[in-house]
């Protein structure tokens, strides 16, 4: 935890004693305790590695994706958890890739 401190400090920062109205300081304590928003997160960093330094197997992009999906629909079938936070950030998540792609894709037409 402490390499990640010092690497990613907003990443790793979290204080229990902010009150419901406040504003949480940092998203991961939420990511790892929801698997939809966990694999959208995995998402999110395998695209931006993605673009940093291409990898050849476009295939594991596409797993994450795929799994996130799969997740999602689960956790929308249980009628409390379809408009919560976390889902919501999922929703985002997966509709900011689809549409960066398209745009990306009518660029290099």
């Amino acid at each position: 935890m402490l390499v990640l401190q010092r690497l990613a400090p907003w990443l790793s920062t979290y204080d229990d004693t902010l009150t419901p109205s406040s504003p949480r300081l940092s998203w991961l304590p939420f990511a790892l305790n929801h698997a939809p928003l966990f694999y959208a997160t995995c998402l999110c960093a395998a695209v931006h590695l993605d673009r940093f330094s291409p990898v050849r197997d476009q295939r594991k992009l596409l797993w994450y994706k795929v799994e996130t999906l799969r997740l999602t629909n689960q956790a929308l079938s249980i009628p409390s958890e379809g408009a919560t936070d976390q889902m919501i950030l999922v929703a985002l998540i997966l509709l900011h890739f689809n549409v960066s792609d398209k745009i990306r894709a009518n660029e290099g037409e």
